[in-house]
């Protein structure tokens, strides 16, 4: 139970890992649980996959965390398994999110190409700080992603009168530098446009 008790450190930050909608329910100003009047159940915000929270307070069945979008309850050993430590996040957990200051090793990975280091580099507010050889910090900049040598497609076939079909080729989304190109080929018919993704102040990469 030494993963239970490191929890119950107030301090520890953990990671919610699967929506919860009977955690953190609503109170009234008399500090008793809303109801919803049709069902009798109480009204909860819930805890959401990817919220971040930390420890404030032991309690009885575990520890009292309170998360960073407000909600708070207590968690209880039947709650392991929709928890991790909180101290590090993954990128894919991090999208979507911002944080005041963020710290990114970079080591030499499979995963690690320049979309994921942008990714990982915007996530940051006021700092970012990067912990890693210089040189390959270089390296994955140049380097093209392996998303960019990608040929998908997909092909529909509509039935229309007369038994004519005709295909509808909706081909890629390319990612080039810091600009996509959006392409639809409809009858043969090719259109594209160019879009500028919106980049946050301070942190734009070439």
């Amino acid at each position: 139970m030494a993963w239970l008790r490191s929890l119950r450190s107030v301090g520890s930050k953990i990671m919610w890992l699967k929506n919860d909608y009977t955690k953190s329910p609503q109170l009234d100003a008399a500090g008793n649980p809303v109801v919803d009047k049709v069902t009798g159940d109480p009204i909860c915000a819930g805890f959401m996959n990817g919220s971040l929270g930390v420890v404030t307070k032991p309690h009885p069945k575990g520890a009292w965390v309170r998360f960073d979008d407000g909600a708070e309850d207590a968690i209880t050993t039947a709650d392991l398994e929709k928890l991790t430590h909180g101290w590090a996040i993954s990128v894919h957990k991090a999208q979507g999110s911002a944080f005041k200051r963020v710290i990114i090793p970079v080591v030499r990975s499979k995963l690690l190409d320049r979309t994921m280091l942008y990714t990982a580099i915007t996530r940051g507010i006021e700092t970012v700080v990067l912990v890693g050889d210089i040189d390959l910090v270089n390296e994955i900049v140049a380097t093209a992603p392996t998303s960019l040598a990608r040929n998908h497609h997909l092909t529909f076939d509509f039935g229309l009168r007369g038994g004519l079909t005709h295909s509808l080729n909706m081909v890629a989304v390319w990612s080039i530098k810091s600009r996509v190109v959006i392409g639809t080929v409809v009858r043969s018919k090719p259109w594209c446009t160019i879009v500028d993704p919106p980049v946050r102040q301070g942190s734009q990469m070439e």
